[in-house]
């Protein structure tokens, strides 16, 4: 009988020490997630793409705005080139991007995307690195952007 009793309070212990150190381990993973590139908001009424290069799509008729930052730290456009691709099924549509102010770019646009549409921004900075930001719309037309309605 004490054996069992050894044997029994062994296996809680075996059992117990590796789920408290995993329940620790998924705490500790899960509380450094957004510490790892920051919780940022949208600061133009836009939305935003999840990644090291924070790219903010704000759609107004006929145009787009695409701000971005690093770390919450905004990146000059100054001399940089892009495009943004919007694929709506199985077509996409190409539209350029032009630098218009510290870290905005702008292009014209067909129509404001839609739920379900991917958006791709590739940037090619003043300084020749390479910038890109995704995102698939989940949000209802009307809130990508301030004045989109």
């Amino acid at each position: 009988m004490i054996k069992t009793s050894w044997l029994a309070g062994a296996l809680r212990v075996f059992w117990q020490v590796p789920s408290a150190f995993m329940v620790g381990v998924v705490l500790l993973v899960a509380a450094s997630g957004p510490l790892a590139h920051g919780d940022w908001k949208p600061q133009h009424g836009g939305i935003l793409n999840d990644g090291e290069t924070t790219f903010e799509f704000v759609f107004r008729q006929g145009d787009v705005d695409i701000y971005i930052s690093d770390h919450g730290e905004p990146l000059s456009t100054r001399d940089a080139e892009g495009r943004l691709e919007v694929t709506v099924g199985d077509k996409v549509q190409v539209y350029g991007l032009e630098p218009a102010g510290d870290n905005k770019l702008q292009g014209k646009v067909d129509r404001i995307p839609q739920t379900g549409d991917r958006l791709l921004a590739r940037v090619v900075m003043g300084d020749s690195s390479i910038r890109v930001g995704r995102i698939r719309i989940s949000l209802p037309s009307a809130a990508l952007g301030a004045a989109s309605s």
